[in-house]
C-alpha cells in the first residue's frame, strides 16, 4: 500500500470511523481538496494528513490515536477507508462541495469558522471552505 493511501486511510479511520461510508468519503475529500492549495496544507496527501494541528487524531494526546494501534488489516471499516481513498483519488463526486475543513458536533468552533463558508453537514461533521 502506498504511503499516501496508508496515511489517508489511517486518518479517515481515526477521524470518521463512526460516520459510515458517506462520512468517511467526505473526510477523504477534504484531504484531496487541500491538494488544490499546495503548499499551504502540504504537498502530498500524507503531508496534509500529518501536518501538525490539522487533524486532531494525530495529536499525541488525542484518544483516537490509540485506536489505530489496535486495528488490523481485516477491520472492515479500515478496508472501507482504503476503498474511499481509491474512489476519491479516482475522481468520485465530492459531497463536501469543495470543503477543506470540518468540525465535529460538540467541538467548540475554532476562530476560522466565523469567516469560512459552510458547505454541508454529513453525519456529525460540518464542512467548510474558504478558510483563511
Amino acid at each position: 500500500m502506498a504511503l499516501d493511501q496508508q496515511i489517508a486511510a489511517a486518518t479517515a479511520y481515526m477521524e470518521a470511523s463512526n460516520q459510515g461510508s458517506d462520512g468517511i468519503r467526505a473526510v477523504m475529500h477534504v484531504f484531496f481538496n487541500r491538494l488544490q492549495f499546495v503548499p499551504k496544507y502540504g504537498s502530498t496527501i500524507a503531508d496534509i494528513c500529518l501536518r501538525p494541528w490539522q487533524f486532531s487524531c494525530w495529536n499525541t494526546a488525542d484518544p483516537n490515536r490509540h485506536r489505530l494501534s489496535i486495528v488490523d488489516d481485516r477491520n472492515p471499516i479500515l478496508a472501507d477507508c482504503i476503498a474511499a481513498y481509491d474512489e476519491v483519488s479516482g475522481g468520485s463526486d465530492d459531497p463536501t462541495l469543495g470543503a477543506t475543513h470540518y468540525i465535529a458536533d460538540g467541538i467548540t468552533p475554532p476562530p476560522w469558522v466565523s469567516e469560512a463558508t459552510q458547505t454541508v453537514k454529513i453525519g456529525s461533521h460540518t464542512f467548510y471552505k474558504d478558510v483563511t
